[in-house]
């Protein structure tokens, strides 16, 4: 079984503080050992050399365990970048398709508006004949008062472009700089 690399960092430091421990063991027992071996005691001198050599090892192993500390951080950032990286892929995926869903309401909206319109201007153009030809019912104002709550939205559903598309354009555009290119089922770029 492969370690991740936040284990393998934990063990990394694991072994660096105990180096640098050892180090600091060393360093002290120099302290101790250093007058005597220095004024010609022989079990002083030779223990003394004895500690300058684990010192040089444990150096290179202090500077060794540094560099694959690093290298290990900067695996465990590129592997934290490559799922950061997936998951707005497989989060993009899923906004395209709740963008499809909502282009498939927008067009059901828009034709809803279109036809909703239709409807106002009929019903407007037979009150005002039942006015002609009766001379009673509805004012013109009666009649054209529901226009205005209509108008707003009647109006964004009767552009020449439909909003639909404009709609998702936008958001598949927006998508796009963000993740790059989105595929469909084709393999094209939208």
């Amino acid at each position: 079984m492969t370690k991740s690399i936040s284990q393998t960092i934990d063990d990394l430091r694991g072994k660096l503080a105990a180096s640098q421990g050892l180090q600091s063991e060393l360093n002290a027992e120099i302290q101790e050992v250093s007058f005597l071996a220095h004024t010609g005691d022989i079990k002083s001198q030779k223990r003394l050399d004895e500690i300058r050599t684990a010192l040089s090892k444990v150096d290179i192993e202090i500077r060794s365990l540094t560099a694959a500390l690093a290298t290990a951080a900067n695996m465990q950032v590129a592997e934290q970048d490559a799922a950061r990286t997936e998951l707005q892929r497989a989060n993009a995926s899923k906004a395209e398709a709740i963008l499809a869903e909502a282009e498939s309401l927008a067009t059901k909206m828009d034709a809803a508006m279109v036809s909703l319109k239709a409807g106002a201007v009929e019903f407007q153009a037979k009150m005002e004949m039942v006015r002609r030809l009766t001379n009673s019912g509805p004012q013109h104002q009666a009649i054209k008062c529901i226009w205005p709550e209509l108008s707003p939205a009647a109006s964004w559903a009767c552009l020449n472009i439909p909003t639909c598309w404009r709609r998702t354009n936008a958001a598949r555009s927006l998508i796009s700089q963000r993740h790059g290119p989105i595929r469909c089922g084709t393999g094209s770029a939208l």
